[in-house]
């Protein structure tokens, strides 16, 4: 599964291996590597778990996140999914979605100031922002420390927010 595209091209040609197998492996890797990103962003460290997932569909990393708690007991009955693979996974599942919900509010509340700024959503929640309330008692020092940690707010986004909230 390390192999590399050149790797399979050699491969093709010196063992006449047709064009068509080589791009249906290459793909099958593609699709371990991803879903493996997939587990490790979740902290799964169960090497059968990317298996029962490649098994049951999911063929890129952004699936594992659609997951349902039904689909997931689905894998642990039909597939083989270790049940507290399945427990942590939900849980990782669980805390993204709400991870989402919060973004989406700071969001829709920065952009009814005329705010645009994608990350800026996301970075102020990974500082602790929960509410769209809660930016508008946010601090110049809150501001430089969201820009300090790199999180994906730019400085023009943290001016224009710290004159929207003066």
């Amino acid at each position: 599964w390390e192999l590399t595209e050149d790797d399979l091209k050699t491969i093709q040609v010196e063992h006449f291996l047709l064009p068509r197998t080589r791009r249906k492996i290459w793909y099958k890797i593609q699709r371990l590597k991803d879903v493996r990103i997939g587990l490790a962003e979740a902290n799964v460290v169960d090497p059968d778990a990317v298996w029962v997932l490649i098994n049951s569909g999911v063929r890129r990393a952004e699936e594992i996140w659609m997951l349902s708690q039904d689909q997931l007991n689905t894998m642990v009955d039909r597939e083989g999914l270790n049940s507290n693979t399945a427990v942590q996974l939900w849980r990782k599942i669980e805390e993204r979605k709400a991870r989402e919900e919060k973004v989406l509010g700071i969001r829709t509340a920065l952009e009814a100031e005329n705010i645009m700024d994608a990350g800026a959503a996301a970075a102020l929640v990974d500082c602790g922002i929960e509410r769209p309330e809660q930016i508008w008692e946010l601090t110049e020092d809150d501001l430089d420390s969201v820009l300090d940690k790199k999180l994906g707010l730019r400085s023009r986004t943290a001016m224009e927010l710290w004159s929207k909230i003066q």
